[in-house]
């Protein structure tokens, strides 16, 4: 399961003296990201200044408890003042304040406006009168003769807009109204109800701390009337005739708010600056470096660091190499005797280094030097990760796999530190100084890459 690993990295180590390995490949990947960086960054700037600059959102929040209904309705800034005014009409528009009376607590004078709090719907009550002709205590000798005569009860009331593309001042207060159309013959009934909306400008913390500073509002509290609720079955309204007068009254309407707070409209808008624009375009940026720096690591970089690596090192080798040869078994092994055998051991005879048989002799292919490595193509990495290496002998591919085996052998940090404990322990007790030791062309990995070369 550790191969589906793709998160995790490698060490971070310098190579040949510099952070990374700079390659001509690594230019050319370079200048395309930055072309499509820079592409980005004009397409991002291009919509910023030619289309819309906020982001809105709009949701019902619904209350579903009856006790918090009422906990909402006790905060101030779900009670707000609302101003009403009534107006009855006939069809040419005409104000009718002879023919009705409008009542509260009170008879109002129509086209007064009422001042109520929002908590106050709830003790609100309205009637419209009709006021019979004189001396016609029923109410009939006039209806009889205009039964086809209608009249609009009109509501106006004070409330807000949102005009979302207004930067300076989104909400604007406006008077709303409504018209319902009735009969006098027959009793009527209007229950609107009332839901609240919030408008919240949604700020960064830094602007929202500037805005509390200068007491700018951010947040709008207001209402409307959604629906309208009649009575299904007219019926005839009750008729009430002063004794102190002539004239008689008929109750024909009645206006009831119903402010039930189920829930409220949400509204939420943001504005997108340039810095939104920078930010989404450091993102992608970002995104596109780390995705090509990948592949570019995986496919590519990976084969061809090792590959430099060992060809460094060889070349490095190559140029300080002096080859000693060892004229006999004797010389060699009195020079390792007095410095790496202790006289006194009484096994002696086990620890002659240079007591070798035929088998591990050094060939004379052994003695020779890798002066460089071929140079390969940048494909040639690439192809790398796809090859059937079991299947298909490729030189150029076996030359790249030798390189990154000996990079796994001694490059692994495990490896490294469990040589140099070892090494730091052989160093307390002993001199090394076989002189055949000090090139690295004597390493078996070493010895094996000399035969994909040839």
């Amino acid at each position: 399961m550790n191969v589906l690993d793709f998160i995790s990295d490698s060490p971070r180590t310098y190579i040949f003296q510099n952070r990374a390995n700079k390659t001509n490949l690594g230019v050319i990947l370079t200048l395309i990201y930055l072309i499509i960086l820079l592409l980005l960054a004009v397409t991002y700037l291009y919509d910023f200044y030619n289309y819309e600059r906020y982001e809105y959102s709009y949701f019902f929040k619904y209350f579903p408890i009856k006790e918090d209904r009422k906990n909402y309705k006790k905060k101030p800034e779900f009670n707000p003042q609302v101003d009403l005014r009534f107006e009855i009409q006939n069809k040419n528009g005409e104000i009718l304040e002879d023919d009705f009376l409008i009542m509260t607590e009170h008879i109002s004078k129509m086209g007064e406006n009422i001042t109520l709090n929002v908590n106050d719907f709830d003790n609100f009550l309205l009637r419209v009168l009709y006021i019979c002709p004189e001396f016609d205590r029923n109410c009939t000798f006039y209806w009889k003769n205009n039964t086809n005569f209608d009249y609009n009860f009109t509501i106006y009331y004070s409330t807000k807009i949102v005009d979302f593309d207004n930067s300076e001042n989104p909400v604007i207060d406006e008077v709303f109204h409504y018209n319902y159309t009735f009969s006098p013959e027959n009793f009527g009934g209007i229950f609107p109800h009332w839901e609240a909306f919030i408008y919240e400008e949604m700020k960064g913390i830094i602007s929202r701390t500037y805005d509390s500073l200068i007491k700018r509002q951010n947040n709008y509290y207001f209402g409307r009337f959604k629906e309208v609720a009649t009575p299904n079955t007219p019926k005839e309204g009750e008729i009430y005739c002063p004794k102190d007068s002539d004239r008689c009254v008929k109750n024909v309407l009645v206006f009831k708010i119903i402010n039930l707070l189920e829930g409220v409209n949400l509204y939420k808008r943001k504005e997108i600056s340039i810095w939104d624009y920078l930010a989404n375009i450091a993102a992608l940026g970002t995104t596109l470096f780390n995705g090509l720096s990948k592949i570019f690591s995986l496919l590519y970089s990976k084969n061809f660091d090792s590959y430099k690596i060992i060809e460094n090192i060889l070349s490095k080798d190559t140029k300080r190499e002096k080859i000693i040869k060892l004229k006999d078994n004797v010389i060699s092994n009195s020079r390792l005797e007095n410095n790496l055998i202790d006289k006194n051991s009484s096994n002696n005879e086990d620890l002659i280094i240079n007591d070798l048989d035929e088998d591990n002799l050094v060939n004379e292919d052994d003695n020779k030097m890798i002066k460089n490595l071929p140079k390969l193509r940048f494909y040639d990495f690439f192809f790398n990760n796809v090859y059937s290496k079991c299947c298909k002998y490729i030189k150029k591919q076996k030359l790249i796999d030798s390189c990154d085996n000996i990079l796994y052998k001694y490059h692994s940090i495990e490896n490294i530190l469990y040589n140099q404990i070892l090494f730091e322990n052989l160093m307390k007790d002993y001199h090394w100084n076989n002189p055949e030791l000090i090139s690295i062309h004597k390493n078996d990995l070493i010895r094996d890459l000399k035969k994909y070369l040839t």
